[in-house]
């Protein structure tokens, strides 16, 4: 059963994520790549690491590869040294080189990491909050499953074990104070009734 999907495009990539009970699949495709795969909710932790590529040099090149054919314009109308096919080979380099300069994308990512596997996000697609929305999602489905795991007990569970379990669960933050409580005295109630 699908919980939720989301799905993100920058440029010429796309990525999209389908949540489920217990995995996530992750599509994602560029230009020239496409890669699938699913992750087990268990395997992912619930830390962000942020990751972004400064775009300041960009702006330079963009800038110095402007000036190119800008100054040839402006030979070629005050000095008529230069022709008007070199202004227009000058103007159609400078262009398909910012268009190439363009369509490389600049990474801004957010990691969802802290467990065996990580998972990748556009940082801003559609919006920053959306997204973390999306991970905050992600980190309850995968409290859910792990309590559904670990708190089921039957009339052969050993008693240290569920409370060792209990206070492991506590410690990684998945159960609060009140349900580690409720979950201790639903196991008591059930070994005194069985």
């Amino acid at each position: 059963m699908i919980i939720a999907q989301f799905e993100q495009t920058q440029r010429l990539s796309k990525r999209k994520y389908i949540l489920y009970a217990d995995t996530i699949g992750v599509e994602m495709k560029g230009y020239d790549t496409t890669s699938r795969y699913e992750v087990e909710l268990m395997d992912l932790g619930d830390k962000l690491h942020y990751h972004k590529e400064s775009t300041t040099g960009g702006f330079i090149i963009f800038g110095c590869l402007l000036l190119l054919p800008v100054g040839m314009t402006f030979l070629w109308l005050t000095k008529g040294n230069i022709n008007s096919g070199q202004v227009a080979a000058g103007w159609f380099c400078a262009i398909v080189l910012i268009w190439l300069a363009y369509i490389k994308e600049h990474v801004d990512d957010i990691y969802l990491t802290g467990g065996n596997k990580n998972i990748l996000f556009f940082r801003n697609t559609p919006s920053e909050k959306e997204v973390l929305e999306f991970i905050e999602l992600i980190k309850r489905t995968k409290n859910s499953f792990i309590k559904k795991q670990y708190l089921a007990f039957d009339n052969d569970t050993d008693e240290a074990e569920y409370y060792h379990t209990l206070k492991w669960l506590k410690a990684q933050k998945i159960l609060s104070d009140e349900e580690y409580e409720n979950a201790k005295m639903e196991f008591d109630i059930h070994k005194l009734i069985s």
